[in-house]
């Protein structure tokens, strides 16, 4: 059955069909009636508050062994009317063969049309704990409302420490919002050449709510200025947000330090016409007996491409990526164990993982020191460059097998950006060998601390 065949409002279809439902939440399955119009963002009026039903299309995957970890997401809804407080799945009291798996979440406000949802994990959860989330059908239990989430993470989802993502809302026959991709630019001194680096988050601020407090910690690339300052460009991943209007910039630090940041700009990766400009032009002085800062700047200017050399705002070295893709470039350090038969002959490679995708398999083989690689109880060190993944959150490393008694002890992987310094250190502290352990020779790692 598709809605093409049949002229009755959506909410009489959902009472009377239980099949209705199951199609409009595979969407290979659902076409829009082209008789009934499509209407605009917040155009339809909508009761949102009240129970709310969550039908994942399989259970959620909990990777650390956890029995309760589900009950540790944590669901941000956004409506035409405003966005909720932080909410809590709970499973379903009631059980049956139709609905194995069911949770509940209960929505105090009334938000309107609901068009974003957030997902993340309670910042209580243990660091290394992580949750494979499918897409999944939410329907209010009075009006039987019900829209789709098309998701396919597990979180976290990046060694940045952000622990959450963002999923456009689709009705059926409404328009949903995409995701987009904001590079984001900040303009300061070298902060992140200090061993112990500041902490520094944005939240940014548009005509279609907020993206949350974002760290930025691994930056895309890095670039002298002609005043003396660096240029650092991250990415945010977050529902498109319209127009943007302001920003909320925090630093903090364990470490007695002074920032100064000169100017943050964004550009949506996919309209290359305007650039969002923030002046800043503000000394942050942070430290561990010192509160979080918090300053909120409101939007100085936006610029078309064409405007950009004629902008009141000084000029600066192209650092948002316009005319050709991100490349990254980092140092990849393997420490092989100080135990018998550690060392190994086989072909070695390495994948990286990030928030944009991952590398293609690139070989471990000239080490930057020039000798023979992975030795018992050698560190080694390889220069590789691939296409931009965005923020670093995993690696596969492993070998191929060949030689005899090719079994390889690996301690631990760690990754240098060069031009930051940042570092990402990937404990293993396994044998990746056909003959011992698992009997796996390739692994997957995760960040140290997320």
């Amino acid at each position: 059955m598709y809605l093409t065949t049949v002229n009755v409002p959506f909410r009489t279809l959902i009472q009377k069909s239980k099949l209705f439902c199951t199609i409009l939440f595979f969407k290979t399955d659902f076409q829009v009636n082209t008789i009934m119009p499509l209407t605009g963002l917040g155009e339809k009026e909508m009761k949102s508050d009240g129970l709310w039903c969550v039908y994942p299309v399989t259970p959620l995957e909990e990777k650390v062994g956890n029995p309760s970890l589900f009950s540790c997401l944590v669901m941000i809804l956004y409506g035409s009317k405003g966005k909720s407080k932080p909410l809590f799945w709970k499973p379903k009291e009631s059980y049956s063969i139709e609905d194995p798996t069911v949770y509940e979440i209960e929505l105090q406000e009334d938000l309107g049309e609901i068009y974003k949802v957030r997902l993340g994990l309670n910042s209580s959860t243990n660091k290394t704990a992580q949750v494979s989330i499918c897409p999944f059908r939410m329907q209010n239990a009075d009006t039987l409302d019900s829209f789709i989430c098309c998701v396919n993470e597990t979180l976290p989802l990046s060694s940045s420490g952000d622990r959450w993502l963002e999923v456009p809302v689709e009705w059926p026959l409404r328009p949903s919002l995409r995701v987009a991709v904001y590079h984001t630019t900040l303009f300061s001194s070298d902060f992140y050449k200090i061993r112990q680096p500041p902490q520094v988050a944005l939240c940014v601020y548009g005509d279609h709510g907020d993206t949350g407090e974002r760290p930025l910690l691994w930056p895309l690339h890095t670039q002298d200025q002609k005043d003396g300052t660096k240029a650092f460009t991250f990415e945010i991943v977050a529902v498109e947000l319209g127009d943007l209007s302001k920003i909320v910039l925090t630093v903090s630090s364990k470490m007695s330090v002074s920032v100064h940041v000169d100017e943050i700009h964004l550009r949506d990766k996919a309209d290359k016409e305007k650039l969002y400009v923030f002046n800043v032009n503000e000394e942050f002085n942070v430290g561990p007996d010192q509160e979080t800062t918090v300053k909120e700047i409101k939007l100085s200017s936006v610029m078309s491409k064409g405007q950009r050399k004629v902008t009141p705002v000084k000029e600066r070295v192209n650092s948002h990526g316009d005319d050709k893709d991100d490349e990254a470039e980092f140092l990849v350090i393997t420490f092989t164990g100080d135990v018998a038969g550690a060392g190994t002959n086989a072909h070695v490679h390495i994948v990286l993982f990030g928030n944009q995708g991952s590398s293609e398999s690139i070989p471990l083989s000239a080490t930057e020191e020039k000798w023979d690689p992975f030795e018992k109880g050698q560190v080694d060190t390889f220069k590789v460059k691939t296409r931009s993944v965005g923020t670093l959150h995993k690696i596969e490393i492993g070998h191929d097998g060949r030689g005899l008694e090719s079994g390889w002890f690996l301690e631990k992987v760690e990754i240098v950006h060069p031009q930051s310094n940042l570092k990402l250190v990937f404990p293993c502290n396994r044998w990746l060998s056909a003959d011992e352990g698992d009997r796996k020779t390739t692994v997957q790692l995760h960040c140290e601390g997320f």
